[in-house]
């Protein structure tokens, strides 16, 4: 009886087990918008180009000149040692351009964080998640994270604020005439800010590759 009930209990934190690292999988795909699907299919030359950067100040610059735009599963290693760190079911995006005659890779992996309460009203993008609004807004903090400090040495406070300034700026222009909507979406770009400012420090000047990811955009 004893082993009996021993074995029940085994199989119970087996279960309970699976169960967590089922959930902790599901949020991995969902938290914050970072969809798996949703960002591989937009780590294409037109997404990046149309989708990706599309941001509200900023545009992907005409001087600028896609060579490749490759989806790369779990963690990303190139010669140089480790760039990126995410496991599946995560996933890095790699976008090579010549600028200027010069070849540069820039990588992003958009929006994450946990999962935020509701979901945006209507919206031009057609997003369903607060991290499907605010990609682009998600794209330039990864470049400014990874590559800002080799090329102006911005802080990472700095790269927050531009992340946080954008995603303002989205729900200006989303939520221009629907005033509850872009308090909504004020909260959520709030919460993104005050989750980059706590975990941010570990992935701030990761990949410190000189690439001028400022190069790669025009102000409007």
């Amino acid at each position: 009886m004893t082993t009996h009930r021993s074995w029940k209990a085994t199989l119970t934190v087996i279960t309970l087990g699976l169960t967590v690292a089922a959930t902790a999988s599901t949020k991995e795909r969902v938290a914050g918008g970072k969809d798996y699907a949703w960002r591989k299919d937009r780590c294409t030359p037109s997404g990046e180009a149309r989708f990706g950067h599309r941001l509200t100040r900023r545009k992907l610059s005409d001087r600028v000149d896609v060579k490749r735009v490759r989806w790369h599963r779990g963690d990303y290693e190139v010669a140089r040692g480790k760039t990126w760190e995410r496991k599946e079911p995560g996933g890095v995006c790699e976008l090579k351009v010549e600028i200027g005659g010069e070849s540069h890779r820039f990588y992003h992996d958009g929006c994450s964080g946990k999962p935020l309460l509701g979901k945006p009203a209507e919206n031009s993008t057609r997003a369903k998640t607060w991290g499907q609004l605010f990609h682009a807004a998600c794209v330039y903090h990864d470049h400014c994270y990874h590559h800002e400090p080799a090329t102006n040495g911005h802080t990472q406070k700095q790269c927050d604020k531009f992340m946080r300034d954008e995603m303002y700026a989205i729900c200006e222009a989303e939520f221009a005439r629907k005033r509850g909507a872009r308090l909504n979406c004020k909260r959520a770009a709030t919460s993104f800010y005050a989750g980059v400012r706590a975990g941010g420090r570990k992935h701030y000047r990761f990949h410190n590759e000189k690439a001028p990811w400022k190069r790669l955009y025009d102000r409007r």
